[in-house]
């Protein structure tokens, strides 16, 4: 199946040389890369790897659109992405992800599901996402786990709202996988599980976390509650309770 990878890069000039040669060694049909406001070398250091793995006639470079009314900036940037792809099938890859060269036949997957899921595994070791994992494979809390995804551009483009995905702080791609799975169905794989080399915890993360449980996410608010306890992220709690008191008005 014919695929292009999607990378949005905002100053990720070093996590390039680790994540991108796991994008090349997935041999995609095409590599978009989007730079967003950039003020290092990310360009340069893009354009040497793909030179590197003999990708210059695939890999394609693109500036990011000027800010618009989206309240989460990569949701824009993905969005544009996607427009930009040659092949109806995207895997969209943040720069901080080194996928495992296991998902490659899971990609072939995108024949029959026109949205797949893959897991992460943080590194350094995220503590609260190694308490949640069992919970994932049982798909209680499934959507938590997303590390990249993949999507039909025809189906993203039928299927969603995109005056309401402006309107989200967090979870583009649980939107993203929410909106299409009321329509058709929709994959996730556990494993192989590829690696977050940057993962981010603070109290301002936490709350957003809980306005993502219920806008976006659409959680109950035992599973929230229990989610945010497990994890040790009390502030989800409060973001969840003001998101939904907000929603009332």
């Amino acid at each position: 199946m014919k695929f292009t990878v999607c990378m949005p890069i905002h100053n990720e000039e070093k996590l390039l040389r680790y994540s991108l040669p796991s994008i090349y060694q997935l041999n995609p049909d095409e590599v978009v890369f989007i730079f967003d406001r950039c003020t290092d070398n990310s360009r340069n250091v893009a354009a040497q790897l793909a030179k590197r793995f003999g990708a210059e006639d695939i890999s394609k470079f693109y500036d990011a659109p000027e800010p618009e009314d989206f309240a989460f900036r990569i949701a824009q940037v993905k969005r544009f992405g996607l427009t930009k792809s040659s092949n109806d099938f995207v895997l969209a890859v943040d720069a901080d992800t080194i996928v495992d060269p296991g998902v490659r036949p899971e990609i072939d997957y995108g024949n029959h599901f026109p949205f797949l899921s893959f897991a992460k595994k943080d590194y350094p070791i995220n503590w609260r996402n190694e308490i949640k994992k069992p919970l994932t494979y049982l798909k209680i809390l499934q959507k938590d786990m997303l590390g990249f995804y993949g999507v039909s551009v025809s189906a993203q483009k039928e299927c969603e709202d995109m005056e309401n995905l402006k309107k989200i702080t967090l979870g583009e791609d649980t939107h993203l996988q929410v909106s299409i799975a009321k329509k058709y169905p929709v994959k996730h794989f556990n494993s192989p599980e590829s690696l977050h080399i940057r993962p981010r915890e603070n109290s301002k993360l936490h709350y957003r976390r809980g306005v993502y449980y219920w806008k976006t996410a659409k959680r109950g608010f035992i599973k929230t509650v229990a989610s945010a306890v497990i994890s040790g992220r009390f502030g989800m709690i409060k973001g969840y309770i003001h998101a939904r008191q907000g929603s009332r008005n």
